[in-house]
């Protein structure tokens, strides 16, 4: 596992939420291997360092690199990242079914699920949790492939808790992506662009941008869908780590 992604990345024992007591933001992402989990929570954790935050990625699958459940757990912090464990995260980030079902109880109270709805038809009841379901799969099937949904949710989380401009992480993906991967560049992009609209969307129905916060959240990738529709086209398929 790998855990310090840039500038004052720690490891000291940090309170429940895994980070520094100043100014940050704990995302817990899950979802099965292939879905490119690991590198939604590499591209924020980089693109948070290219923003001049510290930050930590703390990546965890399964024996198979497909199928398997995958996690990233990313700390964004002004100050030091004591720990890069996330206990109980302020923001949840869930691909897959069982991921959703695993770790939503790992998301505080007052904090935010974002889920992909494509996959998620029963949300479960967790009142003191903001949930969004964004219809990340079909987003990114309309920006040109459906395998970047996970580039879909990472938009709309940024979208929804602004912790990093969404002009950062365009900037770190040929970073995330390996090389051989560069020609599907714009497809993230596109992907990224339509999860940020469906978040904003999003907003409009629940409790509003900013820090995660308590609230209704609603399905939001159908108010997305139209701008992934004029962004989308044509292109190879988005490989996910």
């Amino acid at each position: 596992m790998r855990a310090a992604v840039g500038r004052d990345a720690g490891a000291r024992r940090a309170p429940e939420g895994g980070a520094s007591g100043r100014e940050e933001l704990s995302v817990l992402a899950g979802g099965a291997g292939g879905q490119g989990v690991l590198s939604l929570g590499l591209a924020l954790a980089h693109a948070a360092v290219a923003s001049g935050r510290s930050a930590s990625w703390l990546p965890s699958y399964g024996a198979e690199q497909r199928g398997g459940t995958a996690t990233a757990m990313v700390v964004v912090a002004d100050g030091e990242v004591i720990c890069p464990y996330v206990a109980r995260a302020d923001v949840g980030v869930f691909l897959n079914a069982p991921s959703y079902l695993r770790f939503l109880p790992r998301v505080r109270a007052g904090g935010m699920a974002l889920y992909d709805a494509s996959l998620i038809g029963q949300r479960l009841d967790a009142p003191r949790i903001r949930q969004v379901g964004i219809r990340a799969r079909e987003l990114a099937a309309a920006a040109g492939e459906e395998r970047a949904a996970n580039m879909v949710l990472l938009g709309a989380l940024l979208a929804l808790v602004p912790v990093v401009p969404l002009t950062a992480v365009r900037r770190v993906l040929p970073l995330v992506l390996p090389d051989r991967h560069h020609h599907l560049l714009r497809i993230n992009e596109r992907a990224l662009l339509a999860g940020a609209e469906a978040g904003r969307a999003s907003a409009g129905t629940g409790a509003g941008a900013g820090r995660a916060s308590a609230g209704a959240g609603g399905e939001a990738g159908r108010a997305g869908a139209g701008a992934a529709g004029r962004a989308g086209g044509g292109g190879d398929s988005a490989h996910g780590r």
